[in-house]
């Protein structure tokens, strides 16, 4: 199985995000940031400094915050994001695509998110 570099939420800050956005859908994520996707397992870490929310987007059925990651937004042709919950006929992989619609993000007041570095196994 594919590996990648994530960002995993500490419990405090997914219980903050689940108090500031309840969970619309039936699948609750708000779990980690991928940072990079498709690593060896031996890939040096990324340094962390700051990961912060500062806005949202929502479909019909899936729903994300939008992160910057030590002051960007982006990582190769993404946008880093936190799925925070979909319905059980998504994949939490489409988030990467609803990210993309800018002009649909609503902007929140911006907060910090905790994490771990850690390098993750898809499911």
């Amino acid at each position: 199985m594919p590996l990648y570099v994530a960002l995993n939420l500490t419990e405090a800050s997914r219980r903050e995000i689940w108090k500031r956005f309840p969970p619309k859908f039936q699948e609750i994520k708000a779990d980690h940031v991928t940072y990079d996707f498709g690593v060896d397992k031996d890939v040096e870490l990324p340094e962390i400094s700051d990961v912060s929310a500062f806005a949202y987007i929502c479909d019909e059925s899936l729903e994300a915050l939008i992160v910057s990651v030590n002051g960007s937004t982006q990582r190769l042709n993404r946008i880093f994001h936190i799925t925070l919950s979909r319905s059980s006929d998504r994949k939490s992989s489409e988030s990467n695509r609803l990210a993309l619609h800018t002009n649909k993000w609503q902007t929140v007041e911006p907060f910090k998110i905790d994490v771990t570095v850690a390098i993750n196994e898809t499911e």
